[in-house]
């Protein structure tokens, strides 16, 4: 995607109506780069294709569900002026509560593979990291703790390279049909929602 190295717009303060934190996230279950296979529009990701990469055929993204308080997402700028170079590394962490039998396989899929990432935060708003050049799980821990108070779980870090800072996806209507990719115009055929 193109970027204009000249100023477009300046920013006022906004009210203050937003929180903190994650409530699920949405793994793709096939990489592409969406920078230009989807729609995108001012950063906003409009259209989605589907799993082949065509604009028909369905979209299957694997849902995982977040405690609050728990996941966090930023994304830090990494500028070079002496070099001239400029990217946006993108992190997840996500933690994940009692240790499962059916979570290893799962530990290993994710950490096999290049991942186009869908956020949820407690405001709604879904972002798209990894769009371009994908996600990878970069460390993480599975950890039975000592005393009975303490975490058993785990905790999977994932982390990117774009050159763009954040896709957004349009603002999905709470409770519609395939919340919340319902706000992506002409997304596919559909999306598959999955919890496994």
């Amino acid at each position: 995607m193109p970027i204009s190295c000249t100023l477009a717009a300046g920013r006022s303060i906004d009210c203050t109506d937003v929180v903190g934190g994650l409530k699920a996230v949405y793994f793709a279950a096939s990489f592409q780069d969406l920078s230009v296979a989807a729609t995108v529009t001012s950063g906003v990701l409009s259209e989605l294709p589907g799993d082949s990469g065509a604009a028909s055929g369905n979209l299957t993204i694997f849902r995982y569900d977040l405690r609050p308080e728990l996941s966090s997402m930023t994304i830090n700028v990494q500028a070079d002026t002496n070099n001239g170079t400029v990217f946006y590394e993108q992190t997840l962490s996500l933690m994940f509560h009692k240790l499962a039998n059916s979570d290893a396989d799962k530990i290993v899929s994710l950490a096999k593979s290049r991942l186009n990432t869908f956020v949820l935060d407690n405001n709604d708003q879904v972002y798209c990291l990894g769009a371009e050049n994908g996600l990878d799980v970069s460390g993480g821990n599975l950890t039975t703790g000592t005393s009975f108070g303490d975490m058993n779980g785990f905790q999977l870090d994932f982390s990117g390279r774009e050159l763009f800072p954040i896709y957004f996806l349009p603002s999905p209507t709470v409770g519609a049909a395939d919340f919340p990719f319902n706000g992506a115009n002409a997304l596919a055929t559909g999306v598959t929602l999955a919890l496994s």
